[in-house]
């Protein structure tokens, strides 16, 4: 052992440190992985494997390869955002954004967040109602399908109901449409609501 020590001092003394250094530098690079795993139960001192996931996206995407896969094996919660300018399949598993701003989810250089979301759920449909009619104090609730558990983002464009973080809705007094939204990743959904006002057999 001692004798393959000296012989790469030797080899580094000979100005060959470079070539020395740059093996050691591929080998760096072949260490990152094509699919590493992350769990809300993880740690990221982890080995980043199924048996030993990560705690955080950020860390996958620190030691996945560009082109790699990230597997979410449960809902995992993104508190902050560190682009890292990699092609990745994030799969599995849901991401909780809830609690990043929409302006966190673009680095300023190209790198958006949605990027990751959207591949997560290339292979899912995400749908609900398009058209319900609710009457005037009550509520509806709507049903979103084909969500993997990723934080959804509720609004409408209209002042006579609400929708709350999810997804349900309660109308007031005033006839009318409107429209509720639904964004997970980039993708909208929508549905149109008509408030009606009931027919109580009075004038």
């Amino acid at each position: 052992m001692k004798k393959k020590v000296i012989s790469i001092l030797s080899i580094c003394a000979l100005g060959i440190a470079g070539f020395a250094c740059g093996n050691l530098q591929s080998t760096q690079v072949s260490a990152l992985e094509t699919t590493v795993y992350v769990s809300s139960r993880g740690n990221d001192n982890g080995a980043g494997t199924d048996a030993s996931p990560y705690a955080t996206l950020n860390k996958a995407l620190e030691e996945v390869t560009d082109g790699g896969t990230v597997v979410l094996k449960d809902t995992v919660v993104l508190s902050n955002w560190a682009a890292h300018g990699k092609t990745v399949t994030v799969t599995g598993g849901g991401l909780d954004v809830s609690g990043l701003a929409e302006s966190d989810f673009n680095d300023g250089k190209g790198t958006n967040l949605y990027d990751y979301v959207d591949k997560a759920l290339a292979d899912s449909t995400v749908s609900m109602e398009s058209k319900v009619t609710v009457y005037e104090g009550e509520s509806y609730q709507l049903t979103l399908t084909g969500n993997k558990g990723y934080a959804v983002i509720w609004s409408t464009d209209s002042d006579i109901l609400t929708v709350d973080e999810n997804g349900k809705i309660t109308v007031g007094e005033d006839e009318g449409n409107a429209l509720v939204m639904a964004k997970i990743g980039s993708q909208i959904v929508k549905c149109t609501v008509t408030v009606k006002q009931r027919w109580t057999g009075y004038y």
